[in-house]
């Protein structure tokens, strides 16, 4: 359902993203990923994520709200930016919806997601 992992070198987190999710499965995405980037935050202070989500399609009403505050959470953080790959143009209006943000781009191409965050990411 998710991979998360973290490349020092680059400061960067690769996420990966797919299938329908339960409250259960967000839920416990949640905790780790909060765990994972505490960790990172306390050795490098900012950071910045390539999230991809091709696999992940339109989720619920529920599972949507609670990305949200995944992203204020972030936002609280002073995370870097974070570059999202998503699989349809449904699902990149569910994204936009879901994390409005500055730091937070939406793609469905991932050579331009990953030159966004080269753009702004040193």
């Amino acid at each position: 359902m998710y991979d998360i992992r973290f490349d020092p070198d680059h400061r960067l987190f690769h996420l990966t993203l797919c299938g329908f999710w339960t409250m259960t499965t967000v839920v416990q995405f949640a905790a780790e990923l909060l765990a994972r980037t505490t960790a990172a935050r306390l050795r490098y202070r900012r950071f910045a994520m390539l999230s991809d989500s091709t696999g992940f399609p339109v989720q619920s009403t529920q599972v949507a709200t609670y990305f949200e505050r995944i992203m204020i959470r972030g936002i609280q953080m002073d995370i870097g930016p974070c570059a999202i790959i998503v699989g349809s143009h449904l699902n990149k209006l569910q994204a936009e919806r879901v994390f409005d943000s500055q730091r937070v781009r939406v793609f469905t191409d991932r050579a331009r997601a990953e030159a966004w965050l080269t753009e702004v990411w040193p």
